[in-house]
């Protein structure tokens, strides 16, 4: 029987009393047992506070104080993690069911990250499909972003963990991929065909669709240049992402496009 790696479930939290104990019953009832639980909650005034005193036992670190935003909240988590991995599981996040990690550390390893697929809910007709995890390395990032692996789902080596750009409000998590991956000359990583969370649409960055992709593309610029944007078709992924965030405007859009075509 090998030795099980120390995790770190990191859970981030402001004013969330009705979603809280769910999560953090996620996390408690995980048939993996080699984990510690920490909370950061930025000094809710609702009955956050109580559920965090109901799981004092099975809580291993928290503290309520204001901070700078959700990322700064994040690093808090990060400097007080002591496990081996570290993963993040925010309030209103859930596992699949009990026995997600121990899937995932089912054998011996030393790898530097450990991350899984998950199931994603579209709340508009409740369907449910399973999504598959992208190779996690700088050309699929460049080309696909966080949609390579969802952030509930992955499990970094501490060591390695970066802290969060807490000025960027919406690719702070892509940013912080592209961080693991040059932060050695090689990461290594194990992908496992597991669900690891029920993935919800319509998040942040979904309803504040421009203004996330326009961080986007600031953010591909600033690191890697002009040329890489065009040489990923940044431009054409940018129109396809409208037309799956705004199906019904690009349906009318492209009839507009096609009448007027046919009118010339």
């Amino acid at each position: 029987m090998f030795a099980q790696p120390k995790i770190s479930f990191i859970t981030v939290v402001y004013n969330s009393e009705s979603f809280l104990e769910d999560t953090l019953k996620s996390v408690i009832n995980q048939t993996y047992t080699n984990k510690e639980i920490i909370i950061i909650d930025g000094g809710s005034n609702d009955g956050t506070m109580d559920i965090i005193k109901k799981f004092t036992s099975n809580i291993d670190f928290w503290i309520s104080e204001p901070d700078k935003g959700l990322y700064d909240a994040m690093n808090k988590g990060l400097v007080a993690a002591t496990g081996d991995y570290v993963t993040f599981i925010n309030s209103g996040d859930a596992y699949c069911d009990i026995y997600v990690i121990d899937k995932l550390f089912d054998e011996q390893t030393n790898a530097d990250i450990i991350y899984g697929d998950i199931n994603v809910i579209d709340p508009k007709n409740g369907g449910l499909r399973y999504q598959k995890a992208l190779e996690f390395n700088l050309p699929t990032l460049l080309d696909r972003g966080t949609g390579v692996v969802c952030h509930q789902a992955i499990f970094v080596k501490r060591l390695i963990a970066p802290f969060y750009n807490i000025k960027l409000k919406y690719k702070a998590e892509l940013n912080w991929y592209f961080d693991i991956v040059e932060s050695k000359t090689h990461i290594s990583t194990v992908h496992k065909a597991v669900a690891v969370v029920n993935y919800s649409l319509g998040g942040f960055g979904y309803k504040n669709f421009w203004k996330n992709q326009f961080e986007w593309f600031v953010l591909i610029i600033k690191r890697f240049g002009l040329r890489v944007f065009f040489q990923y078709k940044y431009p054409q992924k940018i129109s396809q992402r409208f037309q799956y965030r705004y199906p019904e405007l690009s349906h009318k859009l492209k009839r507009f496009k096609n009448k007027l075509h046919f009118n010339f």
